[in-house]
């Protein structure tokens, strides 16, 4: 019997490919927390920055344009009490009083609410404080009229939050002896906001978090901020606002983040050896994963799960401060363009980290620091601002934009990519 031929299979024709549309890789991000406000904060009372000029058309309101493009809602800054007051026998400061409201003038004008904070309590008031609290209350509310009034003068703004001292927690910026008397502070901005502004502005209290080298607290310095919260329930409640302050991978380092830097121990070596020598500082490479430790959110969170029984009462919760800065305590200007990217990195690892931060905990806003570098004696070693102080931008203003869209939330593009850009 002879063999059956094979048959060739039949190929039915393919169906024509369905038109594929390209997708765009950078489409507009859906803003689905409009209410998620976004502050700047800077000291511009303080120092008289050329290129931050005051006048109508000036530095600083071109820069305040920028920053409200960019996605800034608010502006925070001081108005210190050892400034308008530094001598108790002396008349206040009137020029630095005009310098603030000015600010506030400005902001408005360009669409930011102003958080001005009423801080930096003078050595004189703070010996009232210590022995004499009636005194101290006296002097207090003569601080308060004297900012209010010169804010309210000729119909001027009202601020839409007053923040009052700084970072309860911490020492060096609330000193102990105020603490007994931050409930008469609270009671005079509330009946003076009324007086002056015809409204009760809501008050905020800031908390430093942050746990160096894994120690909790350090009477003398600081106060860890979740013992201070369980210690402080009834004085935090009176607040209307509480906002932390976090900076991970610099004041707050985890042990599993001092292993990583320990890890690269030869990378600071040489880069402090080569801190004055450009060709060989430009032959380092950075440890990304270094500044992966800014995304360590978790001390951030056990603080947040301890400020929820005051959430649950009305308090509204939110992030003052983070930051990244554009250079570290060894480094020098040899280094500062590398560093600028990493700052632009880092920023974009803290902010990405917070996104469902801000969802868990319905976090009202997210503060950033800061504008502009502060000068040395104020700032320490490091190099916080968008800004240089000449006011040179830095690579992450270029990103700003881009990257206060993630807290809203905006595409998960490659980090490394947005710190190159």
């Amino acid at each position: 019997m002879g063999e059956i031929a094979p048959t060739s299979p039949v190929i039915e024709p393919k169906p024509p490919s369905p038109e594929i549309k390209p997708v765009p890789l950078n489409p507009e991000p859906k803003i689905f927390r409009p209410n998620v406000g976004v502050t700047i904060t800077h000291h511009l009372p303080d120092t008289d920055y050329s290129w931050l000029s005051l006048e109508k058309d000036g530095g600083f309101a071109k820069t305040t344009e920028k920053l409200v493009k960019d996605g800034i809602t608010d502006q925070r800054f001081d108005i210190r009490w050892n400034r308008v007051q530094p001598d108790n026998n002396q008349p206040p400061d009137e020029h630095y009083l005009e310098r603030s409201k000015t600010i506030v003038e400005i902001g408005h004008e360009k669409g930011l609410k102003n958080i001005i904070v009423l801080s930096s309590a003078p050595a004189w008031a703070l010996e009232l404080a210590r022995t004499n609290p009636a005194a101290f209350s006296e002097s207090y509310a003569k601080y308060v009229d004297t900012v209010f009034s010169a804010l309210a003068k000729n119909g001027g703004i009202p601020p839409a939050e007053i923040q009052i001292f700084n970072e309860l927690n911490m020492r060096n910026y609330t000193p102990a002896e105020l603490l007994p008397n931050l409930d008469s502070c609270i009671s005079i901005l509330r009946t003076k906001s009324e007086k002056y502004f015809g409204e009760k502005i809501p008050l905020v209290a800031t908390l430093q978090v942050s746990s160096p080298l894994s120690l909790t607290s350090i009477p003398s310095f600081m106060e860890g901020a979740i013992p201070f919260i369980k210690k402080h329930q009834d004085l935090l409640a009176k607040f209307d606002q509480i906002n932390v302050d976090y900076y991970p991978g610099v004041w707050h380092q985890p042990m599993k983040s001092i292993k990583k830097h320990l890890k690269h121990i030869d990378y600071y070596i040489k880069a402090l050896h080569y801190r004055n020598d450009p060709e060989k500082a430009q032959t380092l490479q950075t440890p990304l994963d270094v500044f992966r430790t800014f995304g360590n959110m978790e001390l951030l969170e056990q603080s947040l799960d301890a400020l929820q029984p005051l959430a649950q009462k009305g308090v509204k919760i939110g992030i003052g401060e983070v930051g990244v800065p554009s250079i570290a305590p060894f480094e020098t200007e040899t280094m500062m363009a590398e560093h600028q990217k990493l700052q632009t990195l880092g920023t974009a690892i803290v902010l990405r980290k917070l996104q469902p931060i801000i969802e868990k905990y319905h976090l009202t806003g997210v503060g950033v620091y800061s504008l502009m570098d502060e000068p040395e004696r104020e700032a320490g070693a490091f190099n916080w601002g968008l800004y240089d102080k000449d006011g040179k931008e830095k690579h992450i203003v270029g990103k700003f934009a881009e990257l206060l869209s993630r807290i809203r939330p905006t595409p998960r593009e490659s980090l490394e990519d947005i710190a190159q850009g």
